[in-house]
């Protein structure tokens, strides 16, 4: 999966990712954008670190892309988010994000993310091992009509690992 999205973000010619990543997929993710030589700034907090990569994107005529643990992680990308809802700026935010039936005791610092983005995204896609692709149809869909921000979940072991879930908000 993070092979696929990978060549992917750096087939959409993205060189620079800001945020704050985890130690699971989001880790493993910058471990391989890395190779491609894509420069990664942490940043100190997801809000900021989303303006700063829908600028970065802005100025180089190229797509913006923050990441976030799952959790309380997205739920600070929220006033970066807006602002690029609000400017009709397109984002891919990146974040871990538990499997679709992983128990609520098993899981730390759980919440819902399409609940809680759902006003300032188009949109949100949840990727997970089978085919890793997804980052281009979140980058389509962030670009079209009204740009704007898009989530884009990695799922942590997902129990239908050949399914491929998207949900697009009607506008």
């Amino acid at each position: 999966m993070l092979k696929n999205l990978s060549r992917e973000i750096v087939g959409a010619g993205v060189r620079h990712i800001f945020g704050i990543p985890g130690s699971g997929n989001s880790l493993k993710l910058l471990d391989n954008l890395q190779g491609y030589g894509i420069d990664i700034q942490i940043t100190h907090f997801e809000g900021s670190g989303a303006i700063i990569a829908a600028s970065c994107g802005l100025v180089s005529n190229s797509l913006g892309v923050v990441l976030a643990i799952k959790g309380p992680g997205v739920a600070n990308l929220v006033p970066g988010l807006a602002v690029c809802s609000f400017e009709d700026i397109p984002l891919i935010a990146i974040s871990e994000a538990p499997g679709p039936t992983a128990h609520k005791s098993t899981v730390h610092k759980r919440l819902n993310h399409q609940s809680l983005t759902r006003e300032v995204t188009k949109g949100s896609l949840r990727l997970d091992s089978a085919s890793g692709e997804g980052f281009l149809q979140a980058s389509a869909i962030a670009r079209e009509e009204t740009p704007g921000p898009v989530l884009l979940e990695l799922v942590d072991n997902p129990d239908n690992a050949d399914v491929f879930k998207s949900r697009v908000k009607e506008v």
